[in-house]
């Protein structure tokens, strides 16, 4: 459903893919956006209200979680994509949430044997919650001894995460009914799994971050490697870190050029890698002016919704090019490695690469 004030829309489906969600009475409210080098779409948030006397439209929304989620800007242009990772529920001075974080579906414990040998249990999942929301897998490190007492654990951690359990906070102020999703982008999905490959001969960084993504993307459709990287190393990894940690990993050791790699998951969930693209003053892709507003190479000013990310951008007329700086790096040129726009003010706030938190330069859009 769209909202009147910023012209944005969302967009459910059903777990599977296959179909829109049918809403109950609510609005869905967009509030913003976060784009990053690492997988594209990062994060999002969206507000959520009754359209109707009854409470009932809001507590449904329980049932939406890992469902996939599509915000579309005021061109009906698809600017961000992924799931929804956790709901909160605001009803007086209560507050109910639930978060996919708070679940595992597939456990298995790591535990020392009786002659002080460290050993792994088997895995043992719920298939009912792993057909719900996907296979979400924890390995357990237990102090205890023996196989029984590791498997005993597995079971009864296993039985008690395997579906999202709610949480409750209880706030002073009394407000509306009410709600929020918060999302997330496919490419954090990588950390639902472990991955483990065996030792041998060096493999390119850029088939192991596709196999990588191939054994732990259980959302991803493929990978397209745009650059290889030109960079091997032993694929052997011992199976205790998850698909993301692994797959960024080799992502920052770059490729032979000297140049880091990126990579960016389609609305379609394909990954993309590519060589962060090198920096030519002369083809500026984004420019960001005095009032704040943003343009790209072709002067289209509605480019902010995009909230671009992975490129290099300028501020144009700003700082008096007869200065000379020294020493300075050039404070007019940055690497965005991440963006959020937000929706409700029409900002695109940047953050540039080697900066912890956004600067204060927000755009604009204009209607076009």
């Amino acid at each position: 459903m769209s909202s009147k004030k910023n012209k944005f829309s969302v967009r459910l489906l059903e777990r599977g893919f296959e179909n829109p969600l049918i809403l109950p009475a609510v609005e869905l409210i967009p509030a913003q956006y976060t784009w990053n080098t690492m997988g594209g779409p990062h994060s999002a948030d969206i507000d959520v209200k009754t359209t109707s006397k009854d409470s009932r439209s809001i507590w449904e929304l329980l049932e939406w979680l890992r469902c996939p989620i599509e915000i579309f800007d005021h061109n009906q242009t698809c600017v961000w994509w992924g799931y929804v990772s956790e709901i909160e529920i605001s009803v007086g001075a209560l507050t109910v949430g639930v978060t996919m974080d708070s679940m595992s579906n597939k456990v298995a414990t790591l535990f020392e044997t009786d002659t002080k040998q460290k050993a792994t249990t088997t895995w043992n999942q719920d298939d009912g919650s792993v057909s719900t929301y996907g296979t979400k897998e924890l390995l357990l490190t237990s102090t205890t001894i023996g196989q029984d007492a590791a498997e005993f654990l597995r079971d009864e951690f296993l039985n008690f995460y395997k579906k999202p359990i709610p949480n409750m906070s209880i706030e002073g102020a009394k407000g509306e009914l009410s709600a929020r999703l918060n999302c997330r982008g496919w490419w954090s999905t990588l950390s639902w799994k472990y991955y483990s490959a065996i030792a041998g001969a060096a493999v390119p960084t850029t088939t192991q971050i596709a196999n990588i993504i191939s054994a732990c993307g259980q959302f991803i459709t493929g990978t397209q490697i745009n650059n290889v990287s030109g960079i091997s190393v032993d694929p052997f990894r011992q199976g205790d870190n998850d698909g993301l940690f692994e797959a960024e990993s080799l992502l920052e050791i770059g490729s032979s050029s000297g140049k880091r790699l990126i990579s960016t998951v389609t609305r379609e969930r394909e990954v993309i890698i590519a060589e962060e693209p090198a920096l030519d003053p002369y083809k500026i892709g984004i420019y960001i002016l005095e009032d704040g507003s943003l343009k790209n190479l072709w002067g289209d000013a509605s480019y902010a919704s995009m909230c671009p990310v992975g490129a290099w951008a300028q501020l144009k007329d700003v700082i008096p090019g007869s200065l000379d700086f020294g020493l300075l790096a050039d404070p007019t040129i940055f690497f965005i490695e991440e963006a959020t726009y937000d929706i409700a003010n029409e900002r695109y706030i940047p953050v540039p690469r080697g900066q912890n938190s956004p600067f204060g330069i927000g755009t604009k859009i204009s209607e076009g």
